[in-house]
């Protein structure tokens, strides 16, 4: 292995897990941090936690019983109040975590018990809203204005007990049905422009709840019954069945909702401990392993429900990046911002979905002590699709 110290004279503070990008693109830097938003039911308001460390940041205060959360426009925090009395939408300032005054838009004119939210990729607002057994979704368009109850068959109605809603890249909107009476055939239902219609072989779910889309492409739905217990996976276009997903059904106690991390692993709202529990995401090698309690969430979310990944706001601190490009010389461009003191390890790989860092070639060891640019020789071909990685030692 290589060695190269390079010394510049400006130190900045901060501190970096990952970089990675594919040479012979345009240099990329690190993705900004962001934080996990949860909703806790019990407790009145939204945590605030970092996306990294899992350490808590803030309470959100202004809600009675906040139920889902989402990221909208603006990219403000949106979060479903099923209060009675209350049941509405509130928006907060992912900065300051201040709550606006009054319910964002019509949603306390149309809302009698919202339970799941989510934005489709023109800015609407769907929330699917429950009141003794009548179920429906209801649009808002981007300003919070009121659009229409998604249409369904008003003499025999195929919506009955709803509970979460999610939008795919296409716009489409889905919803989680569990029995409420009986009569009702529980799955996960698409929304086809006229009606609702069961998504391929979801009608093997008994009470599903929770329901996301994977950065594979798949429906992840949770299940809370105890015959069928877990995560569940389905084809995100045909709903074909996948079976249950990982350790999910072992490691889970009352699981609510889930969304997918920035670090592409999924996180579970489990209301029995008041945790969010972490597994290996669907495009790791190991996915499905459970990875443990995320954080301080053990303390901090009594009955938590709906959480999401989105901005921190404010002004962030200034973070280390890594950028790395292949000049036309052969040689590895390699520029890196971070902390006096710290070693980055570079190695390369020509799969990038590979995680584990022991399996990429060796590369070189830089030694940083402030912004530092230097050239890497890498005597391999030039490749579009070679991939390099850095990690703090």
């Amino acid at each position: 292995m290589r060695l190269i110290t390079i010394v510049f004279v400006l130190a900045l503070i901060g501190s970096m897990a990952w970089g990675e990008n594919a040479a012979g693109a345009s240099p990329k830097t690190l993705q900004e941090g962001k934080s996990l938003y949860v909703c806790s039911n019990q407790g009145m308001k939204l945590v605030k936690f970092d996306s990294e460390t899992g350490t808590k940041q803030a309470d959100f205060l202004g809600v009675d019983a906040p139920v889902d959360v989402d990221v909208g426009p603006g990219d403000f925090i949106f979060a479903t109040d099923e209060a009675t009395g209350a049941a509405n939408v509130r928006r907060f300032d992912p900065a300051t975590g201040q709550a606006d005054t009054d319910p964002y838009g019509d949603t306390s004119l149309y809302l009698g018990g919202p339970r799941g939210l989510a934005f489709g990729p023109d800015g609407h607002l769907y929330v699917a809203d429950m009141l003794f057994g009548v179920s429906q979704v209801v649009e808002f368009d981007d300003t919070g204005a009121y659009v229409q109850v998604l249409p369904d068959d008003p003499d025999n109605p195929v919506l009955i007990s709803i509970e979460d809603v999610a939008c795919d890249g296409s716009g489409s909107i889905y919803v989680t049905q569990w029995i409420y009476e009986g009569t009702e055939v529980a799955g996960v239902y698409k929304f086809t422009g006229t009606g609702w219609q069961l998504l391929g072989g979801t009608g093997d779910l008994l009470a599903p709840w929770g329901l996301a889309f994977g950065p594979d492409g798949d429906l992840y739905v949770v299940d809370e019954d105890i015959n069928h217990f877990g995560v569940f996976r389905y084809n995100g276009t045909t709903g074909a069945v996948k079976g249950l997903f990982g350790q999910t059904a072992a490691n889970l106690g009352q699981p609510g909702y889930l969304a997918f991390g920035p670090d592409g692993d999924l996180y579970v709202a489990d209301a029995q401990d008041n945790t969010v529990k972490k597994f290996s995401g669907p495009l790791k090698p190991d996915a499905g392993t459970f990875k443990g309690i995320f954080g301080e969430t053990a303390v901090n979310v009594p009955e938590p429900i709906g959480l999401v990944f989105g901005p921190s706001g404010g002004v962030q601190p200034q973070k280390p990046t890594l950028a790395i490009e292949k000049l036309g010389t052969g040689n590895i461009l390699v520029t890196l911002t971070g902390t006096s003191g710290k070693s980055y390890e570079l190695r390369h790989t020509p799969d990038a979905t590979v995680s584990d860092f022991t399996t990429w070639t060796f590369g070189a060891t830089i030694t940083l002590e402030g912004t530092t640019t230097g050239s890497w020789e890498d005597t391999a071909p030039a490749d579009r699709t070679r991939f390099y990685k850095a990690k703090e030692q």
